[in-house]
């Protein structure tokens, strides 16, 4: 359907009331003027406003509503660093706990052994181990009995965490 036969004048778009049709086109489609709740105005085609651009829910405002989602939901701005190792780290450790499913499920989650309240939270967890953390270490539970929190793990080469393995040689012997 061509765009020039569709009169759009006066109708609403979310935040966008058609004013009047232009004679400007944009790949061959005629161009409607808008003005937005803000008081912006913006040019855009039939296909804007009814199907919209990449996600197809059609154009609802100049702009402005997606910067006041942001703006107004801290929920949906994350903290950057989920491609940071103690990132993977942190989920893993969670994994380890609280998944069934998880290979090690029996050894940490099945023992009773669970994550802090306060490290449910990757920016809490990051803050307070950032600070000795370095590449290729390992986190490890110094009380080996102990849950995952900021007073009871450290970080560790791979050859100490396998060490301190309660299936260690060294410390069955040690126990007995």
């Amino acid at each position: 359907m061509s765009s020039k036969k569709i009169n759009l004048k006066g109708k609403r778009f979310g935040r966008l009331l058609v004013v009047k049709g232009t004679d400007k086109t944009r790949h061959h489609s005629c161009l409607w003027e808008c003005v937005c709740d803000c008081g912006t105005k913006k040019l855009l085609t039939v296909n804007n406003l009814l199907r919209g651009g990449r996600n197809y829910t059609g154009t609802k405002s100049c702009g402005c509503l997606a910067m006041e989602i942001i703006t107004n939901h801290k929920w949906n701005i994350t903290h950057g660093l989920s491609k940071h190792p103690m990132y993977f780290v942190w989920q893993a450790l969670k994994q380890r706990c609280f998944n069934k499913k998880d290979k090690g499920y029996h050894n940490y989650g099945g023992r009773g052994i669970t994550v802090s309240k306060e490290w449910m939270k990757f920016e809490t967890f990051y803050k307070d181990m950032i600070s000795k953390y370095k590449r290729g270490l390992e986190i490890d539970r110094i009380d080996n009995n102990g849950n995952y929190c900021k007073e009871n793990c450290h970080w560790v080469t791979c050859k100490e965490n396998n060490n301190n393995r309660r299936d260690n040689i060294i410390n069955k012997l040690t126990e007995k």
